[in-house]
This record gives structure tokens, sequence and C-alpha cells, in this order.
């Protein structure tokens, strides 16, 4: 394991007291218990990063789901509202006896009028 110095400025007496009598406690010593430290803070300081940049990410993919949602639902509309022409040229060729076709167009009806 590499070995790496630093010195710490301005370090309060009773702060480093703790942390020795707290390694005592947890019978390792000082050193592996600042170690364990400075590696979790800088575990917890790349995690943060990490997430802020999937959250650009995270925005960027639910924008482009409601695009798709709005874009589903205007193309909903469309084709229903082509139907209804489509259903209307029919009728008037096979007659207005045809119970399915009214059955169809009331459907329609309800479709487009539900999106839009």
């Amino acid at each position: 394991m590499e070995t790496v110095r630093k010195e710490i400025r301005g370090l309060d007496k009773a702060d480093l007291d703790i942390i020795e009598q707290h390694a005592q406690e947890e019978n390792i010593r000082t050193n592996e218990l600042l170690m364990s430290v400075i590696h979790d803070y800088a575990t917890q300081i790349r995690e943060q990063q990490s997430s802020e940049t999937l959250h650009a990410y995270i925005d960027d993919l639910i924008a482009a789901n409601n695009n798709l949602v709005l874009t589903t639902n205007y193309n909903t509309v469309v084709i229903g509202e082509a139907l209804k022409i489509f259903l209307d040229k029919l009728e008037k060729l096979v007659g207005e006896s045809d119970t399915d076709l009214k059955y169809l167009g009331k459907q329609l009806d309800q479709i487009t009028n539900r999106n839009t």
C-alpha cells in the first residue's frame, strides 16, 4: 500500500483525541480509522458527482418520453378522424342500416374526443 503523508493545519487537538479514543474502542489503529473515514468521504463525493451526471440523462429521457406520449396521442386523433371519414363514406355506399358501422363510428368519436 502506498504511503501518503498529509499535514493538516488547524486541526483541533480535542477532535484528534476523540478520533484516537474511538479507534481504541474499535480496536483499530488511528491511521486505519482515518483512512476509512477519508475513503468513505471520497466515495460519497464520487457518488454525488455521478448522480448529478445521471440526473441530466434522466431528465432527457423523461422529456423524450413525454414527447413520445404527446405524439402518440396526436396520432391517435389523426387516425381516428381519418377512420371516421372512411366510415362515413362506407356508410353512404352500404347504407345506414349497418349497425356495426354506427357502433364503430361511436367508438371512434369517443376515442378521438378523449385524446383531444
